[in-house]
C-alpha cells in the first residue's frame, strides 16, 4: 500500500496541513483502509473545532469511489448537507 507514490505524498501532506478556521461546517470523510494509521495521520485533528464532523467509509482513498463503496460515501454527503443545508436554500 505504502508503494503507491501517489498514496505517499498525500499521507506526507496530510501531516503538515495546517488548515485555517472556518465559520461554515465541515465534513472529513475517511477511508476505513487507513484505520490503522488515524493515531498518525488524524492525531492533529483530534482537537477539531465543533463545525468539523467526521465520518468513516468502506475502502481505502481511491476503493470508496468504486461500486462497492460509493452508495456509503454519497449517504454520508447527502446527510451532512441536508444536515446543513449546503447546497441550498438555507431558509
Amino acid at each position: 500500500m505504502f508503494r503507491d507514490p501517489g498514496l505517499v505524498a498525500q499521507v506526507l501532506m496530510l501531516r503538515r496541513y495546517c488548515g485555517q478556521p472556518l465559520s461554515e461546517p465541515v465534513l472529513l470523510i475517511k477511508s476505513s483502509g487507513l484505520v490503522t494509521w488515524d493515531w498518525l495521520l488524524f492525531r492533529d485533528w483530534r482537537s477539531r473545532p465543533p463545525q468539523l464532523q467526521r465520518v468513516e467509509t468502506g475502502g481505502l482513498h481511491g476503493s470508496m469511489f468504486e461500486p462497492a463503496c460509493v452508495a456509503a460515501l454519497a449517504q454520508a454527503i447527502q446527510q451532512f448537507t441536508r444536515a446543513h443545508k449546503v447546497g441550498g436554500d438555507k431558509t
